[in-house]
């Protein structure tokens, strides 16, 4: 479909005439003048979809619905559908209708608000956008299904899928998936011929040259800002008016950042082998900088790395890289690890001195993390998530080999992932509002503290102010009190050595803090909520490991705790969307 068949050109273009009557002037000239001025802002504020794609004017208009309650057994987030073409107003519905939801619902729980299916030939390129930012405000993570087509806006729609972390200096980051048989299709800006012949001779060339700027320019600001592969916009804006970028293989999946649904690492049938090559090539581009299709330096064969064990001793297994082996010698994971498995850990090292200079070790510096249940990660390094690599679900694409065609994948990936929806419609909505505690509460206050994990145990020690529980590796102490304990406890934090503390922000009714203790070997992560004259305070304790952090179960945990307690009309930012 072109400008001219967009169903909101001829709003668009009324609107930059006086009165409305930008193009119907007497004199022929001016009207020339609007025509090329309404061209211009066309190509701004509109986006072509494919030349394949349904006519938005003969298609039924979209539609948002709730189709479930949970998406999958997985992801406990209702399911929102979209389909038909994407029309102006599209991210207003789904605003309110996401607020809507949320209101009978802890949306926060898991930090996504909803799962929304995209089913859609497109549309209203700045309708799209809008979409996707609404997406990224709202933590709406995205998902085109099997045997759905999303193209054109809806692909830019579809790039909004976000969720959001409270902790960490995580924030809001990137949460899109697409199934094997899931169709994506991106498309670059163009005029058409009929819209080029409608103006004046010696005008068409400057307006055909100034349209495409402003449209390619405002595209690949969007793309960029959504964590695209710089890489991959390039191909985009280069593409012709008849072609389409689709993703279609494991290598489009990871540069547009998106995900396939978590799986278990057996139905993927690839070994240690195997998975430690495709993990490597994606790693290795991603630090050089290269697409997944340029030449790699990666060697093919397997073995132990050249440079020496590890620090600790520890044999390295991989694959060497070829040409910089003072920057980057080797690729490949600790022997100790079980790979597949539910976690481990792939690098890229370097060699490195012994402190006697007497021999060389293996030292790995660049991550991939992959986890069953906690962070996936690859080199993410604290920056902003919505332009790292780093996820919350099972980064499965990245264990897969780079040229794998989507409608390729296993039997028993499908089966799995069809297997995780399979009887989601029947099962009730999750009560993430937990009710009273198990033991009645000695004290009226209490009752005014909920917190998902806390709200339904049993304290192991508890008297008129205070409750202390054992959660794995967490150690949680609950304090309610007078509005004094919320001072006092401001002050036990300001009164922390700062060089200790690692996230500290205050809000209007609650502040949190972080930070490790003084003997390194430990963890900290308090908060506390002012509702009135009462206050509440929880503080969560934890050990380190050796990488200095928390386990991921405990980060899970302290998550899920930060982000669903209230006390009263008080709760920290991510409890309160």
């Amino acid at each position: 479909m072109r400008l001219s068949d967009m169903p909101d050109a001829g709003c668009e273009t009324s609107m930059l005439g006086a009165n409305g009557s930008a193009s119907r002037g007497p004199e022929a000239k001016d009207a020339a003048h609007h025509a090329q001025a309404n061209l211009i802002h066309l190509v701004v504020s509109l986006f072509i979809v494919a030349a394949w794609a349904l006519s938005a004017a003969s298609a039924a208009a979209g539609e948002f619905r709730l189709v479930r309650e949970q998406f999958s057994a997985t992801r406990s987030e209702p399911l929102i559908l979209l389909s038909g073409p994407i029309e102006k107003g599209d991210a207003e519905r789904l605003a309110a209708l996401i607020d809507e939801v949320c209101a009978s619902r802890e949306c926060d729980y898991q930090n996504t608000a909803a799962m929304l299916s995209l089913n859609s030939p497109g549309g209203s390129f700045t309708e799209g956008i809008a979409l996707a930012e609404t997406m990224r405000e709202k933590q709406v993570a995205s998902i085109v299904e099997n045997g759905s087509l999303c193209l054109s806006a809806c692909a830019l729609a579809w790039l909004g899928g976000s969720s959001f972390h409270p902790t960490g200096g995580v924030g809001t980051y990137i949460d899109r998936y697409v199934e094997p048989d899931g169709q994506i299709g991106f498309h670059s800006p163009y005029l058409s011929d009929a819209a080029i012949a409608a103006l004046p001779e010696e005008e068409r060339l400057g307006t055909q040259a100034t349209g495409l700027r402003l449209g390619i320019s405002k595209m690949v600001r969007f793309l960029a800002s959504f964590g695209v592969d710089p890489l991959v916009i390039d191909r985009i804006v280069a593409m012709g008016p008849d072609e389409v970028m689709t993703i279609e293989t494991v290598a489009d999946v990871v540069a547009f950042r998106g995900e396939l649904p978590p799986v278990p690492v057996s139905t993927l049938g690839f070994d240690r082998r195997a998975i430690t090559y495709n993990v490597c090539l994606k790693l290795l581009a991603h630090h050089n900088g290269t697409d997944l299709d340029a030449p790699s330096n990666l060697e093919s064969s397997y073995g132990e790395a050249q440079t020496g064990k590890t620090r600790s001793g520890e044999a390295f297994l991989g694959f060497e890289i070829s040409d910089r082996p003072l920057t980057i010698a080797f690729c490949g994971a600790n022997a100790s690890q079980a790979i597949p498995s539910d976690d481990f850990t792939i690098s890229l090292a370097r060699m490195a001195w012994k402190d006697d200079v007497s021999e060389t070790y293996t030292e790995p510096f660049t991550n991939f993390v992959f986890s069953k249940v906690g962070w996936n990660q690859a080199a993410y390094d604290g920056q902003r998530a919505t332009q790292s690599i780093l996820r919350l679900t099972p980064m499965v694409s990245w264990l897969l080999p780079k040229q794998m065609r989507l409608a390729d994948l296993p039997g028993p990936v499908r089966a799995a992932i069809e297997a995780d929806k399979r009887g989601i419609a029947a099962r009730p909505t999750p009560q993430l509002t937990r009710g009273p505690a198990a033991t009645p509460p000695r004290t009226a206050d209490f009752s005014r503290l909920r917190a998902a994990v806390i709200s339904d145990a049993v304290p192991t020690i508890e008297d008129q102010s205070r409750r202390l529980y054992r959660f794995g590796d967490l150690d949680v102490e609950v304090t309610v009190g007078s509005f004094s304990l919320y001072s006092t406890e401001a002050a036990r934090r300001d009164r922390l050595n700062q060089r200790l503390l690692t996230y500290n922000k205050h809000f209007d009714d609650s502040f949190v803090y972080s930070g490790v203790e003084a003997d390194r070997q430990s963890g900290f992560y308090n908060f506390a909520l002012l509702d009135g004259d009462a206050t509440a305070v929880v503080r969560i304790g934890f050990a380190l490991g050796a990488d200095g952090r928390a386990t991921q179960e405990a980060q899970r945990l302290i998550g899920q705790i930060a982000c669903s307690a209230r006390f009263g009309a008080a709760g920290l930012p991510c409890a309160k969307k």
